[in-house]
């Protein structure tokens, strides 16, 4: 493994020391594979973001139950799966069915199950900050309802490595950290996830109660000990198979660590039987890192991942839907980053410029004091209705195991507007 302790010694040393509208961003603020632009997050605990008359399984949400009087039971006249006999309670329509997600206040009944409006939400009320159940850190982004049956929801969730696998431990010989692995936790590292009320004095969850946190150091706000300047987790694995894997970002030229390993790993993979009323999904996710503004355009990095597994024929090759716009991998050489000093953003660290719009308000008591951010960005992604998907989210340190990133990702929402190409774009203020 190569490490950077003989850069440490520089400036780095020092510093260890529906009907909710949607609105869409300009595409010329967003980034994304095929030009379309999301819609905005933080719909307040809404799990259902609504396009009303884009496509999908309904053209919109229902404003009401269409009138139905069906002859033959067993017949299925919606095309949606379901017969009357067998559970749909409106066959007059594919967006109502025991597989259905359950829009709030349209008093509509559209998972079939007897109660209009009855989707559960508020699951992530009381969560453990430490959210050592990967269930719990399901029920933090707002997924409150676990597939039953027919019904749609999560499946299964686990803490994973970058690669989906169980990963591995090893032991710290470098020294620079006296040998302080988290070896009593085992893979993965207990401190690399957290479900967080808040993350520094401006980071508030988008939805509920809590918002789940990813770290290669310490998944928790202020400094923690030696993170976030750099905690060793000491766990790896290989980064997500191919044919994902990271690259040099555009404007840098300086090569990657030959060796493609995922040092200091924290994932978490939630396996979801989809509604059969959705044609994609959004998440909300604000990345952090210590990496900049000393380590931009080289070979070390701290990711942010995540990888898709989806039917859907817009799924790009890679498997990773959140990039910037030149389809670069979520990291500090990338152009996602917003919050940071302009002065030192122009000063051109590692040969790029960063503009830094938002200035650096939203580090404050983070840990991440004079380095950067991206604040608040949405990815939304296609899916096919009714299919089981894997997601992955993963941050990992690439090249050494050293300063650290943290990202915390909220607001996981579904959309019955028809999904084309994966995009990330900001969230408006």
């Amino acid at each position: 493994m190569s490490h950077r302790s003989h850069l440490l010694l520089g400036t780095a040393a020092t510093a260890l020391l529906a009907t909710v509208a949607c609105s869409s961003a300009s595409s010329s603020n967003g980034f994304n594979r095929g030009g379309a632009t999301g819609g905005s997050g933080g719909q307040g605990g809404n799990l259902f973001d609504n396009e009303a008359g884009v496509g999908g399984s309904g053209g919109g949400i229902l404003p009401s139950e269409p009138p139905c009087n069906p002859t033959d039971p067993s017949a299925d006249s919606d095309g949606d799966g379901w017969t009357t006999a067998g559970g749909d309670c409106n066959d007059c329509t594919a967006q109502m069915n025991p597989g259905a997600f359950d829009y709030a206040n349209n008093g509509v009944d559209e998972d079939c199950n007897g109660t209009p409006d009855d989707e559960p939400t508020g699951c992530d009320q009381g969560l453990a900050i430490e959210g050592n159940s990967a269930m719990d850190a399901a029920k933090s982004l707002g997924l409150c309802r676990v597939a039953q049956g027919e019904s749609w929801g999560v499946v299964s969730a686990t803490w994973a490595a970058a690669d989906g696998t169980k990963g591995h431990a090893y032991a710290d010989t470098s020294g620079l950290f006296g040998g302080g692995c988290d070896s009593t936790d085992g893979y993965p590292s207990a401190r690399g996830h957290g479900l967080l009320p808040k993350f520094g004095k401006a980071i508030k969850p988008r939805q509920g109660a809590s918002m789940l946190a990813l770290s290669s150091g310490t998944a928790r706000e202020g400094t923690n000990g030696e993170s976030p300047a750099g905690d060793t987790l000491c766990t790896q694995s290989n980064v997500p198979p191919a044919p994902f894997a990271p690259k040099t970002a555009t404007g840098c030229n300086v090569p990657l660590a030959p060796d493609y390993v995922a040092n200091d790993v924290s994932a978490l993979e939630i396996v979801i039987k989809t509604p059969t009323n959705a044609n994609s999904f959004s998440f909300a996710f604000d990345f952090y890192t210590y990496e900049w503004p000393d380590y931009v355009c080289s070979q070390y990095n701290d990711y942010f991942a995540v990888i898709l597994q989806s039917n859907h024929p817009k799924t790009p090759a890679d498997h990773n839907i959140s990039f910037d716009s030149q389809g670069n991998p979520v990291s500090v050489n990338n152009g996602l980053v917003q919050v940071c000093d302009p002065q030192m953003g122009l000063s051109g660290p590692g040969g790029k410029t960063f503009s830094c719009p938002l200035g650096t308000s939203e580090l404050a008591g983070t840990g991440f004091e004079k380095h950067a951010a991206s604040s608040w960005l949405q990815t939304k992604a296609p899916v096919v209705p009714g299919e089981t998907i894997h997601l992955r989210f993963a941050v990992w340190d690439m090249g050494d195991e050293f300063l650290d990133s943290t990202v915390v990702i909220d607001d996981f929402a579904w959309d019955v507007a028809e999904g084309t190409e994966p995009t990330t774009v900001p969230i408006p203020k």
